[in-house]
């Protein structure tokens, strides 16, 4: 076995592990060998020098992954969202207007009226199960045209029922929101009994106190924010 095959490997290995990089020095040393021959045993050795020296460094400076740097910091906005669920930010206990399949317009314009903080009202059925809902938007359009105010019902305007459960991550909900175009998403328990609701105001809070205030507490992929505020109300 020609000697210098084991001095390349050897390099390879050594700079692969104590500089985080062995893919780049696998393909340095394939390069300089003008061969791919040694491409075996230098992902063996590459391998196991990378575990060994993982808490050492030739550049001091060097991030431990993507996430904390910030050059790819924009290729991660929602992943701080999948650390928090829906559960831990979103408003619970505050009354909230729901319609029935055929409340009038007449009435639902009536019953918005005094209701200055819902951007997203659940239409119900007999039964009490969420059938649709009816968005800001909509009832916009509803009121400017108030010649359709004796004709139209709940069920003429509302659109796909979209819900969150308070154990998904906020990085679905906020998904979700984005999907279907609305501010606000109704929670729902497992019964499908609306406990809260998730507005984009509480999704932009808990992103600025996870990437700003927080890095309590070390998670599987980097620091997270520990939660303990209590739920609002």
């Amino acid at each position: 076995i020609d000697p210098g095959a084991f001095a390349l490997v050897g390099m390879g290995s050594f700079y692969g592990g104590i500089a985080h990089a062995p893919l780049s020095s696998l393909v340095l040393v394939c390069e300089l060998a003008g061969s791919y021959d040694l491409l075996v045993p230098l992902m063996l050795a590459e391998g196991i020098a990378f575990v060994a020296l993982r808490r050492r460094s030739l550049y001091p400076s060097q991030l431990p992954t993507r996430r904390d740097s910030p050059a790819h910091r924009d290729l991660y906005v929602l992943d701080v969202l999948s650390d928090v669920t829906v559960g831990q930010v979103m408003t619970r206990g505050r009354p909230y207007e729901s319609f029935l399949l055929n409340t009038g317009a007449r009435e639902i314009l009536r019953r918005i009226s005094g209701n200055n903080w819902q951007d997203v009202f659940p239409v119900i059925d007999g039964a009490g199960a969420m059938t649709g809902i009816i968005t800001a938007e909509s009832l916009r359009i509803l009121a400017t045209d108030r010649e359709l105010e004796p004709w139209t019902i709940a069920a003429d305007v509302m659109q796909q029922a979209v819900t969150a459960k308070e154990k998904d991550d906020l990085r679905k909900a906020t998904q979700a929101m984005l999907r279907h175009g609305v501010r606000e998403l109704p929670v729902t328990d497992e019964a499908g009994q609306i406990v809260g609701f998730l507005d984009e105001a509480d999704v932009a809070k808990a992103y600025l106190d996870a990437t700003v205030s927080g890095r309590g507490q070390e998670g599987p992929s980097g620091p997270v924010t520990a939660w303990a505020s209590p739920p609002k109300e």
